[in-house]
């Protein structure tokens, strides 16, 4: 049997072809797997330090939630919208009667020695139907104990009463509530 020296160096070179191509398809893959695997751990350290780093955002989510809670029981839109249902549960609960106090309309406007905005309503204290100092003390303190923004911006008290009677604790007059927001440039 005779055999062909050419046809079986041609097999024999394609065998290494193949096993050498093979070589280098395992070398490319290992790399591959190699590298991914790298890029593994990155995206699991990634992922570990964003899991650490959420802690204060969930602190910073509770505190804006207890916030919004404070506004909601605060009802300072119903102040804003609804000015005599909102008060007149404040004086209610310091005990103080209807006839006392009359609140007035809110009222906006531009304060340029301080360059705010100001939003405020006046409450008067009747004449005919006079509060106690401590009433008057108490009734400004439930307003802004009761609201984040409202403060007293202005308190004016008189006498009620006749003139001569110091003995006497009657006392009428207004105070003013509001609040002051600062007037950015260009507004």
């Amino acid at each position: 049997m005779k055999i062909d020296t050419d046809a079986a160096g041609d097999e024999l070179d394609l065998i290494k072809v193949y096993v050498w191509v093979m070589v280098a398809v395992t070398v490319v893959a290992c790399g591959v797997v190699w590298y991914m695997n790298g890029r593994v751990e990155e995206t699991r350290k990634r992922i570990e330090y964003a899991r650490k780093s959420l802690v204060p955002f969930a602190e910073a989510k509770q505190e804006i939630v207890s916030m919004l809670n404070v506004y909601t029981a605060n009802k300072e839109d119903e102040a804003r919208l609804q000015p005599l249902t909102w008060f007149s549960r404040v004086w209610q609960r310091k005990g103080i009667n209807d006839q006392s106090v009359r609140p007035g309309r809110w009222l906006e406007k531009y304060n340029s020695k301080g360059n705010f905005d100001e939003n405020f309503i006046e409450l008067k204290f009747n004449n005919k139907s006079p509060l106690t100092r401590e009433q008057i003390g108490g009734f400004c303190h439930e307003v802004e104990r009761a609201s984040t923004r409202l403060r007293l911006i202005e308190l004016k008290l008189r006498r009620a009463g006749r003139k001569d009677s110091y003995e006497d604790d009657a006392w009428s007059g207004s105070v003013t509530v509001g609040y002051r927001k600062a007037r950015i440039r260009g507004e």
